[in-house]
């Protein structure tokens, strides 16, 4: 049975359905000290921020300070294999967040957001390195005039991206 849970795993991964990442549970360590990052990835879409743009952010927002993280958005044009991408590295802090960005001109298209995280804990907390890739479903994406043209020949527009989160806990050690 395991044999086939494993199987069947790998072939949807396989053949590219995303799933949305279940957070780790984690026990409480000595008197209860946790660290909690909420990680997020937006799903490719017209930026409602910086007009003209087709984009993606992904956020790590942690309980606490820790030693350091780093974020990596890409933003993949899939017919046309251009990709924008961005990333920094950040120590002492709780939180980050990247954008990748390509021009409304590349869409009419279908794109796919992804992101590479690391989340360096303080000394004594357990996971440490953590690192996480996830990536959106391909999604289809059109800005400006494009999507004043889709709109017209549509009864609704998602004006909200979509949004995979999930949490990622680290727990003290003695």
């Amino acid at each position: 049975m395991k044999r086939s849970i494993a199987s069947l795993a790998a072939a949807i991964i396989a053949i590219g359905i995303i799933a949305t990442p279940v957070a780790a549970q984690a026990a409480t360590g000595p008197g209860g000290d946790t660290i909690s990052c909420l990680v997020q990835l937006d799903h490719p879409h017209g930026s409602g921020h910086v007009q003209g743009t087709i984009s993606a952010a992904s956020r790590v927002t942690c309980t606490k300070d820790v030693a350091s993280i780093f974020n990596k958005v890409t933003l993949l044009n899939v017919p046309k294999k251009t990709s924008s991408t961005e990333s920094d590295l950040i120590a002492n802090t709780k939180s980050v967040m990247e954008v990748a960005a390509k021009p409304c001109s590349e869409g009419p298209s279908q794109f796919r957001s992804s992101q590479q995280i690391e989340i360096n804990f303080p000394p004594g907390y357990k996971p440490t390195p953590d690192i996480e890739n996830n990536s959106s479903p391909v999604t289809s994406v059109a800005c400006g005039n494009a999507k004043r043209v889709a709109a017209a020949d549509s009864a609704t527009v998602d004006p909200k991206p979509t949004v995979t989160s999930y949490t990622i806990t680290a727990v003290k050690a003695d």
